[in-house]
C-alpha cells in the first residue's frame, strides 16, 4: 500500500510550501530518500527547479545496489521566456536542462520526463514539443508526460497520445475534475497512462490554523473551512488533518500515486503510517462528498496567492 506513496522533493531542496521550514541539509535530505526507497516507495518526484532535490534524489539513490524506485522529474519552467523568443534558444535550453538533471540524478536517461508548464507545448511553434518527442524516440525519456494546473491544461494534455504521464493538483475542497474525469478514464482504456495527483495539502495551507495564510490565499471567511476540515478529521481520521486530506485522495480510484513532501524523517515516517492503512471506505468517502466547502478557485493555484 505505501507504493502509492510518491516522494515529493521540493522540501528537500529549497523552502516550500505557505508552512516553511528550514531546508534539510543535503545529507538529511539524502537520509530521507534511502529511508524512503527502503519503507517500499516506488516513486519519486523532483524537478529542474527544486534547487538540489535532483542532487539530493541522485546521491542518495546512488548508495543503493538495486532499487525499483521510479523518478518523476520536470524541464525547466524556463522562467522570464517570451513565447516571442527563438525557438532553437528554447531547444537549447531544453536540452541543458535534461543534461542537468542527468547529471545530478547520475544516471544516462530519463524515466519520466513532465513538462513544469503544460503551456509550452504549443508555444515556440511547437519546437519544444519536437524536441521532447525526439528525445521520447531516442530512448533519452523513458515516459513523456505533463504537471497540468487546470481542467483544460488537462484536457489539452489528454489530446497528445505521447502524454502517458499526468501529475495534476487535488484536494478534499477542490470540486474543479468532476467534469473532465471521463475523458481522463476513456484516455486510460486507450493507452497506459499514470496519474499522480499533488498538492493534497495544497501546499500545507489545509494543515494552518492561521487565518492571515488563508486570507493570503484568496480564501473569504476561513474559518468556515477550518471548523469543516476539523470537524471532519476528528470523525473520520483520529483528528489527524494530514491523515484525513491524503486518505480522501487514495480513495479515488483513478489514482495511482500521491505525492506528498516532507520537511523531515519524522514527517516521511508518519506519511508512510497513514499509507499503511486502508484508505476511506465508500460511505465516509460520500458523507464527505457531499458536506465539504469548496474553496474557489482563485485560492486553489499558489501562483496566484498573495
Amino acid at each position: 500500500m505505501v507504493s502509492s506513496l510518491v516522494l515529493g522533493t521540493a522540501q528537500l531542496g529549497m523552502p516550500y510550501g505557505i508552512n516553511r521550514q528550514a531546508t534539510p541539509s543535503d545529507i538529511e535530505a539524502q537520509a530521507i530518500v534511502r529511508e524512503a526507497v527502503a519503507a517500499g516507495v516506488k516513486w519519486i518526484d523532483t524537478a529542474r527547479a527544486y534547487g538540489t532535490a535532483e542532487a539530493n534524489v541522485g546521491s542518495a539513490l546512488e548508495s543503493f545496489t538495486a532499487h525499483d524506485c521510479r523518478v518523476v522529474t520536470k524541464l525547466s519552467p524556463f522562467n522570464g521566456l517570451a513565447q516571442s523568443d527563438d525557438s532553437e534558444v528554447i531547444v537549447a535550453l531544453a536540452a541543458q536542462s535534461m543534461q542537468d538533471s542527468m547529471a545530478a540524478l547520475k544516471v544516462g536517461s530519463l524515466d519520466t520526463v513532465l513538462l513544469h508548464r503544460w503551456s509550452h507545448w504549443d508555444a515556440w511553434d511547437g519546437a519544444l514539443a519536437g524536441f521532447l518527442m525526439e528525445k521520447l524516440d531516442d530512448g533519452v525519456i523513458s515516459k513523456l508526460g505533463a504537471s497540468v494546473q487546470s481542467p483544460a491544461e488537462l484536457r489539452s494534455a489528454l489530446r497528445v497520445p505521447a502524454i502517458s504521464h499526468i501529475q495534476m493538483p487535488i484536494n478534499i475542497l477542490d470540486d474543479r475534475w468532476g467534469s473532465i474525469l471521463p475523458e481522463l478514464l476513456e484516455a486510460r482504456t486507450r493507452r497506459e497512462m499514470v496519474v499522480h495527483v499533488r498538492s493534497v495539502l495544497l501546499q500545507g495551507l489545509l494543515l494552518s490554523k492561521e487565518t492571515a495564510k488563508w486570507l493570503r490565499a484568496h480564501v473569504k471567511q476561513p474559518e468556515r473551512y477550518l471548523i469543516w476540515l476539523a470537524d471532519a478529521a476528528q470523525k473520520h481520521a483520529g483528528g489527524e488533518i494530514t491523515q484525513l486530506c491524503v486518505n480522501w485522495a487514495r480513495s479515488l480510484d483513478w489514482v495511482d500515486g500521491i505525492v506528498v513532501g516532507v520537511d523531515d524523517a519524522s514527517q516521511l515516517r508518519s506519511n508512510v503510517n497513514i499509507f499503511t492503512r486502508p484508505p476511506f471506505a465508500g460511505r465516509a468517502y460520500r458523507e464527505l462528498l457531499a458536506s465539504r466547502p469548496v474553496l474557489p478557485e482563485s485560492a486553489l493555484n499558489p501562483a496566484n496567492w498573495r
